[in-house]
């Protein structure tokens, strides 16, 4: 447990009314802030963080940002293209799951609750496609090709693929 702690990424703290980091060590809180999001350079980790928490709401709270931070530290992204794809799935996430709030409104119309589903199902599979799509950046999902010595002489047929023959006389 305390493991896990350690290891979580740093928080973010409301003074004052503005959202502040850890001033006394600065250089450790970003670069676990950068270890979480899968991107070293100051410039884009600190753009990738306030788009994280704008996703959220309108105006981002220091919980809001520690959300955000701490879902994609679990994402685990590795390089600025999964840290820009893992926000991505954060903002389809979370606008999916507000269109079904909104399509389940009491007061909803049925064209604005079909709307809203459409919407809903829209973002939902392009979520589908997001993760995908890491799992290929991962390396997950290739297509492993064996080839072994094959001879075909002239005149002779060949068959590339899984053949199976068929026992007790059939075929």
């Amino acid at each position: 447990m305390f493991d896990e702690i350690e290891k979580a990424p740093p928080q973010y703290k409301m003074i004052d009314g503005k959202i502040e980091f850890d001033r006394d060590d600065p250089v450790t809180f970003f670069a676990k802030i950068g270890a979480a999001i899968g991107i070293q350079q100051q410039a884009p980790k600190c753009h990738l963080v306030q788009q994280v928490g704008g996703l959220f709401a309108a105006d981002a709270t220091a919980e809001i940002m520690n959300t955000g931070i701490a879902i994609i530290d679990q994402i685990k992204p590795k390089g600025a293209l999964e840290s820009l794809l893992a926000v991505q799935m954060i903002g389809c996430h979370n606008a999916a799951v507000e269109m079904m709030k909104r399509a389940l409104l009491s007061e909803q119309t049925t064209d604005g609750v079909d709307a809203n589903i459409n919407r809903a199902t829209k973002l939902m599979r392009t979520f589908t496609a997001q993760t995908e799509a890491l799992s290929r950046l991962r390396g997950k999902g290739q297509q492993a090709v064996r080839v072994e010595h094959v001879t075909v002489h002239a005149g002779s047929q060949a068959i590339v693929g899984n053949v199976e023959h068929k026992t007790g006389g059939e075929g």
